[in-house]
């Protein structure tokens, strides 16, 4: 049987007795130290994020991903064909100018996808979700997936996920899964 030990209050008192043993001279020097090290942590953490924040901006610049809010639909789509081929799908074409609920058809692995691409600048509704799983047996594929480079409502997200749609947002030079 093993008796939990509770922290000792010793080196507390110990760096408090050491502390005010200090001459005030001492105590002002070591107080600016620590202040220093804290400057210098916190300009390191600022650093960094900075660096990150400049470098998600440059991919994002490169991606052209800052010109989607001129894009009209047709253009958007083009952007998401070209998006799909980078990442490794195959087959990758675009449907009819007045599709049936998919925009783009795409295979990647042996599965051939039905992807409705919606370029709002508000929420996507459970409505784009119908349209893609609606129209899969039309188009001949085996899942479909929304594209947006906006958010999606709770009921679209669960329409989804009932249907085994995939919701992406394009938020980097590549679709990420939300």
């Amino acid at each position: 049987m093993s008796r939990r030990l509770s922290p000792s209050p010793m080196p507390v008192i110990f760096i408090t007795a050491a502390w005010l043993s200090q001459e005030p001279e001492q105590r002002a020097l070591w107080m600016l130290r620590v202040a220093e090290m804290a400057i210098l942590i916190l300009l390191s953490w600022a650093t960094v994020k900075l660096a990150l924040r400049v470098r998600s901006r440059s991919r994002l610049k490169e991606s052209g991903i800052d010109l989607v809010d001129t894009m009209d639909g047709l253009k958007f789509e083009h952007y998401i064909k070209l998006l799909l081929e980078r990442k490794g799908f195959y087959g990758v074409k675009l449907t009819e100018r007045f599709d049936l609920g998919v925009d783009v058809i795409a295979t990647k692995d042996n599965v051939t996808w039905g992807i409705q691409v919606k370029r709002y600048s508000g929420m996507v509704r459970a409505n784009a979700v119908r349209q893609a799983v609606t129209a899969l047996n039309y188009y001949k594929c085996d899942r479909a997936m929304v594209i947006s480079n906006s958010f999606y409502s709770k009921p679209a997200k669960q329409l989804a996920a009932s249907n085994g749609c995939l919701l992406s947002t394009l938020n980097y030079p590549e679709c990420q899964s939300s």
